[in-house]
């Protein structure tokens, strides 16, 4: 009987996988971290003399596509390309000169928790300041990733486009993000504890929020809800989406929805309460909140960017769809 049970078993399951050998090697992986350690060192940047930096403290993760590099020093003098998209997360109050894409030097505040955003090719140039009195160096961790990696990443959410940087978002505190900084630095704490795809759900996590804060993808992503139930409507948003900027009129959203206005101006607001006109009215509001969070552009540069006419007209309009003024807005992000 028991050879029969044998027998039964090696023509039902003539190959009986073994379960260890169907987890992806990725999932049992601990992470493996480049122990860089103390470097001084001169960064090449063409055309531009390099610049020197130095830290006590270097260390890298890198993957196909990504790689964090955690800081930690007293001081340090940065001048580079950004080869790719970066995150820059601070762990305390410590104050850095700034230089983007060779504009004048500011003083920027890095609070704790705090996050800077730079789209590749960004030439950047930070210089970390000594303060006196001060126990705690520096600490800080770049995420930077590909355009390759974020194609793969956002293709079908975006169904083929590509998302649109701000220049560089100014650093900002980021309250939800509190928890996703502090798992960031856990990776370089307490390596032995995470696997490689946990490192990497972290990261594209990370990458998703980041792309909702300085780019293009949360205007993107509506109109690809109402391809399939109604293209008219999509065509309407798709082109609302892509000129927020230009001089734009009921007749040319209904030229590119391919209806006639009062038709589309029925079908719009059926489908989703607002007439075209309003929906572009908001379209430029949340453009202008993501630009007023991000960037240093004065409230007047907004205005004329989104074809407000007016400063004036642009904060009426502003305050009656959010409850509060441009720069109340501001002072609260």
């Amino acid at each position: 009987m028991k050879g029969l049970t044998l027998l039964w078993e090696s023509v039902v399951h003539p190959s009986r996988p073994n379960p260890a050998q169907m987890v992806h090697p990725d999932v049992a992986e601990p992470l493996s971290i480049d122990a860089i350690g103390d470097r001084h060192g001169r960064p090449f940047k063409e055309g531009r003399p390099p610049g020197a930096w130095k830290s006590d403290n270097l260390r890298r993760i890198e993957f196909d596509g990504f790689d964090l590099t955690y800081l930690c020093g007293e001081d340090f003098e940065l001048e580079f390309d950004a080869r790719g998209h970066l995150i820059d997360f601070n762990f305390n109050d410590r104050r850095s000169v700034m230089r983007v894409n060779g504009q004048n030097e500011e003083l920027w505040e890095f609070g704790q928790y705090t996050t800077s955003f730079a789209p590749t090719g960004t030439g950047l140039y930070r210089k970390a300041l000594s303060e006196r009195g001060s126990v705690s160096p520096h600490r800080l961790i770049g995420l930077n990733f590909s355009p390759d990696y974020l194609d793969i990443l956002v293709s079908d959410i975006l169904d083929g486009g590509a998302p649109v940087f701000v220049e560089m978002g100014k650093p900002c505190r980021w309250p939800r993000m509190d928890r996703i900084q502090s798992a960031l630095l856990a990776l370089f704490e307490a390596p032995h504890v995470f696997s490689k795809l946990t490192a990497e759900a972290l990261v594209n996590d990370t990458i998703m929020r980041a792309l909702l804060r300085w780019s293009s993808v949360g205007n993107q992503m509506l109109p690809n809800r109402f391809k399939t139930d109604d293209a008219v409507v999509g065509r309407a948003i798709q082109f609302i989406a892509s000129n927020l900027t230009q001089s734009v009129s009921l007749a040319d959203i209904a030229r590119a929805a391919e209806r006639d206005a009062t038709i589309l101006v029925h079908v719009f607001k059926l489908a989703t309460g607002r007439t075209p006109y309003a929906y572009l009215l908001a379209s430029r509001i949340d453009a202008a909140k993501h630009d007023l969070r991000s960037t240093r552009k004065t409230i007047a540069e907004i205005a004329d960017r989104y074809r407000f006419g007016s400063p004036s007209h642009f904060s009426t309009t502003f305050r009656k769809l959010t409850g509060a003024s441009p720069s109340e807005f501001r002072a609260k992000q």
